[in-house]
């Protein structure tokens, strides 16, 4: 008699921007040794699929998941670029100052898209736009809904924080408002930060490419609006959303990582986390160039067959 499974297990995808192509390597060997997604959670914890949950770029992953399985993942991260995102040359040097030198869009920022001919907060809000445009044009909500799995998702709304664009304009050789809040050097530290752990049934129909997207809204960019209020990236205050998860019962879960540090514990141990980690440092989060990203896909195919065949890259800790 067959061994009836028990669905109570989840896979977890770690945020981190393009660092997050390593989970579409890593599922891509997983897939290709087991056949399926569902197969390879089986077989490596025992546990029977029931939903999936993700943190900024991991939420991103997470719902194509669902919504298209690995046809999506790969029609997605297998042609991604920043030409696809950004399309303008310039937009594109600005994205590489950023994220070269890990900052938001801060003053200095601004002021090299100045002296390229740009007006900053026009391009600030260009190519945030461009990029939640990207991400939301990629979430297929129906699809994800009619996926019979739970989807789990973390994003931070802000409240109550206050500029004083005063002083900072008088530096300045263009106009700001409060609004621009991005422009000031870890502009959420002032602001009331408060984690939201979403689930399908909390999201009104309708609305939840734009959750998707504001919970991958990386600080470099401006905060997502989403009705009335302002969000930001869910990977500030949980990058690894296994905790929400828990908390819904699931209580055996495979973590697919971005980072290579002690993971930042906020689960307990009643659910088994195994997880399977990058073999080196990725880099930075938002190298949108085709050479990164296929270096990282490939990074993660090649752990994920050196982690079916050593338990250790499996053991709670993310140890390798």
């Amino acid at each position: 008699m067959k061994a009836v499974r028990k669905k109570d297990c989840c896979l977890v995808l770690e945020g981190g921007g393009v660092k997050c192509a390593y989970q579409y390597g890593v599922l891509k060997t997983l897939v290709k040794v087991f056949g399926s997604v569902e197969e390879a959670l089986f077989a490596l914890t025992g546990g029977e699929i029931r939903g999936v949950a993700g943190s900024s770029f991991g939420a991103v992953n997470s719902a194509m998941l669902l919504a298209g399985g690995m046809d999506k993942l790969e029609e997605f991260w297998e042609t991604l670029s920043a030409e696809k995102i950004f399309h303008e040359p310039r937009l594109q040097r600005i994205m590489e100052k950023i994220y070269a030198r890990q900052k938001v869009f801060d003053l200095s920022t601004a002021l090299f898209a100045l002296s390229s001919g740009l007006d900053p907060l026009a391009t600030q809000r260009k190519i945030s736009k461009l990029y939640f445009d990207f991400l939301i044009g990629n979430i297929d909500e129906k699809a994800v809904r009619s996926s019979g799995l739970e989807l789990g998702i973390t994003t931070v709304e802000l409240a109550d924080f206050e500029i004083r664009s005063d002083k900072i304009q008088q530096m300045l050789p263009f106009d700001i408002d409060e609004n621009d809040v991005s422009l000031i050097p870890n502009y959420t530290k002032l602001a009331r930060k408060r984690l939201l752990e979403l689930f399908l049934k909390d999201i009104d129909k309708g609305m939840l490419p734009e959750y998707v997207a504001a919970s991958a809204a990386f600080p470099a960019f401006r905060p997502l609006k989403v009705g009335a209020k302002f969000y930001t990236d869910g990977g500030i205050l949980d990058n690894i959303p296994v905790s929400m998860m828990e908390k819904r019962g699931f209580r055996k879960a495979l973590v697919i990582r971005t980072g290579t540090g002690e993971p930042k514990k906020r689960w307990t141990d009643d659910i088994n986390v195994r997880f399977i980690t990058p073999s080196r440092e990725l880099g930075a989060a938002a190298i949108f160039s085709v050479k990164n990203i296929q270096e990282t896909i490939a990074l993660g195919e090649y752990d994920a067959e050196e982690a079916i065949k050593a338990s250790d890259k499996l053991l709670p800790g993310g140890t390798k």
